[in-house]
């Protein structure tokens, strides 16, 4: 897993994301002011002519397939950040107390990860002993929220012993359940609001898509 202070500085370091990045966002922006103003784009000025439009209306088409284009080459250089973002928050969310916790004076484990554990994780069981090179290690996987499933794999030292996913949404509690949804998703927002990796890597696609579904619904609509 890469460190929050390592993933911002490799993304401020890589100078082809951010190109695809500012050419995203600026053609998506362009088009946002057409659509929001009723402007109108009659002339560019390139380096080396200047460019008159007959046809104003089809800027508009112009940009969408522009934004299409961009959108593609973006993803090519973003996709890499993508599973290090995600690593990062759904880590935060299972470090969450709900999740696990462990008494200070008693040792004794506690939280959902330990309610939903299969029987080999052996948690707070005294009669269950690992072996000296034995380690258990657990993690979130979200595809969709009440879809959330929590891993649990068992190590020694000749590789995989045990693994299993457990839904983290269980019908018998659904108190507990619903609590745990809502840990995941309120990690889920401040990854994407209060961290700054995850803004600058997911901002441009939201502004994009925006742009692009209020351009096709006015299309449409007129």
């Amino acid at each position: 897993m890469i460190e929050s202070k390592e993933l911002s500085k490799r993304i401020d370091e890589d100078l082809a994301l951010a190109s695809s990045r500012k050419y995203l966002i600026v053609t998506s922006l362009v088009l946002l002011a057409l659509l929001f103003s009723g402007a109108k784009v009659t002339e560019a000025n390139t380096f080396i002519f200047k460019l008159t439009f007959t046809n104003a209306s089809g800027i508009a088409d112009l940009l969408l397939l522009s934004i299409a284009f961009l959108l593609i080459k973006y993803y090519s250089n973003a996709s890499k950040y993508h599973k290090a973002i995600y690593e990062d928050w759904t880590q935060r969310a299972i470090k969450h107390p709900f999740f696990y916790w462990v008494c200070e004076h008693s040792d004794g484990q506690s939280g959902h990860v330990v309610d939903i554990a299969p029987d080999y994780a052996g948690f707070n069981d005294h009669g269950y002993g690992y072996e000296e090179d034995e380690k258990l290690n657990w993690a979130l996987h979200v595809n969709f929220l009440l879809n959330a499933q929590i891993q649990y794999d068992l190590f020694n030292r000749h590789g995989h012993m045990q693994d299993k996913k457990v839904y983290v949404f269980r019908l018998k509690h659904p108190i507990k359940s619903f609590r745990a949804i809502w840990v995941i998703l309120k990690h889920w927002i401040e990854a994407q609001t209060r961290f700054r990796e995850s803004i600058e890597i997911y901002a441009p696609y939201f502004i994009a898509f925006f742009t692009t579904t209020l351009a096709i619904v006015k299309k449409l609509s007129a």
